[in-house]
């Protein structure tokens, strides 16, 4: 699946700024708190896309007849969208957090044997659940740029980084799939989308 169309439909995705971050090694990037401050408020005025995001983030993924029925779809493919999502890497126990951030544990799975994967990839719930609000985080960091900060960001950085390029060709596996059995106008609005992984160094 070529990635060449998302460069050309990326005017209705959020994108920040490249000026903002810097690449250090492979999907990770840099920037500094004040460029966080900067996007991250660019980020919280762009229009949430409610008629994609719906009912996917509330677990609907096209596996169940009855999910199916109940919402009107017919399948349910990862919305093409580009969040943002903080996550605090650092003990709880010991310090204060930033408002609207997640930690690790509700995003990966922190155990083995599928440790540093996230969680979604093995969540198949298919139950009617109409908030399943205990999903919806793991759910939607999987469309996510995610923003690390604190004393274990860095370490974390490398693990997110692999977990998002293996759930990233997962995708592209999906989609071919279903392009053959379906068409291609099954997934002509497919996300095909590399999220990054920035962490946050300095002021």
């Amino acid at each position: 699946m070529a990635l060449a169309d998302d460069q050309a439909n990326n005017g209705n995705l959020f994108e920040i700024p490249d000026n903002l971050i810097t690449l250090k090694q492979d999907n990770i990037y840099t920037t500094t708190a004040r460029q966080f401050a900067t996007f991250y408020k660019r980020y919280l005025q762009f229009p949430l896309p409610n008629d994609i995001l719906f009912p996917w983030l509330h677990g609907v993924d096209g596996l169940s007849n009855q999910q199916n029925l109940f919402f009107g779809v017919r399948r349910s493919m990862v919305p093409r969208y580009r969040g943002l999502m903080v996550i605090h890497c650092q003990d709880l126990e010991t310090t204060s957090r930033l408002v609207e951030t997640v930690v690790p544990h509700q995003v990966l799975i922190m155990e083995p044997p599928h440790q540093y994967e996230f969680i979604n990839s093995y969540n198949k719930d298919v139950s009617i659940n109409l908030r399943n609000f205990q999903n919806q985080i793991s759910r939607f960091s999987t469309i996510c740029d995610l923003v690390l900060y604190g004393t274990h960001a860095q370490h974390l950085a490398a693990e997110l980084a692999a977990a998002q390029q293996k759930l990233h060709q997962e995708r592209l596996a999906q989609i071919e799939a279903v392009q053959k059995s379906a068409g291609k106008r099954a997934v002509v609005n497919a996300n095909t989308l590399i999220y990054r992984t920035i962490v946050i160094e300095g002021k």
